[in-house]
């Protein structure tokens, strides 16, 4: 007999089963949608987007980069095989104006902010970064965002190249404007930030904005000043182009006819009292025949031949008592090897060499040597060293400046003054005479300034010995 309430519960197996077939096929259905849908939406660079379905409806989410990425990934999904409906839910970038992108470049770290307009625009900027710095951190804290310039990617490439000149910064974009700002590595890269402000080539379309790039720190600060013969080499650093510009002045003040190479270059970083210490060593170098003065930071050393002990005495003392405070100094000196002795008649050349292209200068109106005649008044014992029989006459000379009892008065203690400095270096005072002139020989007019100058001088007679 036949019973429909046992044929209805033998087809509700029957009824579930297919039922999950149908739901199985249609997940089924549904991830091979989304599966061929990603993978043309990879094939062509679209990242940002994220593939949602519905059975065979597609929606897309995301941030779009531009209105023509979206419009592409529009059609992408449309055009997959059995996707029926594509809604679009996504988003546009937004627009940023002014478009700021920065790296900034500390001791250890390259650090990216600002923006980019797509994924890949990112990477290639970050990966560019880690293989200009491949010994710093790359932070990459870059956001997307749309109003990129046209050559925004090469611009940052030229970002990266001016950034690699310094120690420590940053290069800016504010939509085509450029600027960079910070410390330079070293001389070589600071001339050539420098070079790139007075005459940029910049990515087209961008602009050069206010740019400023410090001179290295210099560490150890060091200067040098070293005198073989009459060439006077000038090394290190100075502070300032000021400050080497008044070296330099110095310099040619104390030698005059020397040669001098100048190879100092401006680094900052110099300790406080610099000017002085420079100074301080042209002097002690003034009383070397040949030696070298050298700055380190805050201590000096001074080393070579002086001609005489009184020199030595004098550059020691000055080691010891006379530094700018602050610094500290030591000396290795020696006694240079005295020449040959000459004849009388030589020995007068040499004097008329010497004072033919040097002058020994005094205080204005006061018979009190000028440092920087010190190391004429060496060179003077040094010829006078080399004629033990000669006997020297200090003659003094003014111009008419005054009346002429008192310039009697001062050429006989000027006179007299460089007699005690050849006696200090070591020439026995009996060998020597001071005698004032006064204003009575000239040896061209007064009426001139040169004239002048030239009337105020000391001469020096070798007569022989009577024994």
């Amino acid at each position: 007999m036949f019973h429909p309430a046992k044929f209805l519960w033998g087809l509700l197996p029957l009824l579930l089963l297919a039922l999950v077939t149908l739901w199985a096929k249609s997940d089924a259905i549904q991830d091979d949608l989304a599966s061929r849908t990603n993978t043309e939406r990879r094939a062509e660079g679209h990242r940002w987007a994220r593939v949602e379905m519905d059975g065979r409806d597609l929606s897309l989410t995301g941030t779009a980069p531009t209105e023509a990425d979206r419009s592409q990934m529009m059609e992408i999904a449309a055009a997959i095989w059995g996707v029926r409906q594509v809604s679009d839910n996504t988003e546009l970038l937004v627009i940023f104006d002014p478009y700021i992108w920065s790296a900034e470049r500390t001791d250890r770290n390259i650090i990216l902010t600002g923006y980019a307009p797509n994924r890949e625009s990112r990477k290639s900027i970050v990966d560019a970064a880690k293989a200009s710095f491949p010994d710093l951190r790359v932070k990459n804290e870059i956001e997307y965002g749309r109003g990129a310039p046209v050559n925004f990617e090469i611009a940052t490439a030229f970002a990266f190249s001016q950034l690699g000149y310094l120690q420590e910064g940053s290069v800016t974009f504010s939509n085509q404007t450029i600027a960079f700002s910070g410390r330079a590595a070293n001389l070589e890269s600071y001339n050539a930030a420098l070079a790139v402000i007075s005459n940029p080539e910049l990515p087209t379309g961008f602009t050069l904005g206010d740019s400023n790039i410090s001179r290295p720190i210099a560490s150890p600060f060091v200067f040098s000043v070293k005198r073989v013969g009459r060439n006077i080499q000038l090394s290190g650093f100075a502070p300032t182009d000021e400050e080497k510009a008044g070296i330099l002045a110095t310099v040619a003040r104390k030698f005059p006819n020397f040669v001098i190479d100048d190879q100092i270059n401006i680094a900052d970083g110099a300790p406080d009292g610099w000017r002085a210490i420079a100074n301080f060593a042209l002097q002690q170098i003034s009383r070397l025949v040949s030696g070298e003065a050298v700055i380190s930071d805050t201590e000096i050393a001074v080393s070579g031949e002086a001609v005489h002990q009184g020199a030595i005495d004098g550059i020691v003392t000055a080691l010891n008592g006379a530094l700018p405070a602050g610094f500290s100094g030591a000396g290795e000196i020696a006694i240079a090897a005295p020449g040959p002795p000459v004849d009388l008649f030589a020995c007068q050349d040499f004097f008329n060499e010497v004072m033919g292209s040097e002058k020994i200068l005094f205080d204005v109106g006061d018979a009190m040597i000028s440092m920087d005649s010190m190391r004429v008044i060496d060179e003077i014992v040094v010829v006078a060293l080399r004629c033990p029989n000669g006997k020297i006459a200090i003659l003094g000379h003014t111009d008419d400046d005054g009346d002429d009892a008192s310039n009697q008065n001062l050429s006989e203690v000027r006179a007299n003054s460089v007699r005690s400095a050849m006696i200090a270096g070591g020439i026995s005072d009996t060998r020597l005479t001071a005698i004032g002139y006064g204003e009575s020989r000239p040896v061209t007019s007064n009426e001139t300034e040169d004239g002048k100058a030239a009337n105020r001088r000391i001469e020096f007679r070798v007569v022989r010995i009577q024994y």
